[in-house]
């Protein structure tokens, strides 16, 4: 009887103690820039090649577009 009680409580302290843990994954790739903003994943070639095409269509234009 003891030894089943001391089996429980340490498959319940295992248990806790693992849930308990943060849940860190290796291809999370996000960055947090602000507190209360969401976490986002940087894209540099993503963001060159979208600027570029403001810059074309301002330029087309003579309107601003980011605003």
């Amino acid at each position: 009887m003891k030894h089943l009680i001391l089996t429980i409580l340490t498959i319940v302290l295992l248990t806790n103690g693992l849930l308990a843990q943060e849940k860190i994954s290796v291809f999370d790739e996000t960055i947090v820039e602000r507190e209360n903003f969401e976490p986002v994943i940087p894209r540099p070639e993503q963001e060159k090649i979208a600027n570029q095409k403001l810059k074309n269509l301002q330029s087309k234009t003579g309107k601003n577009q980011m605003y």
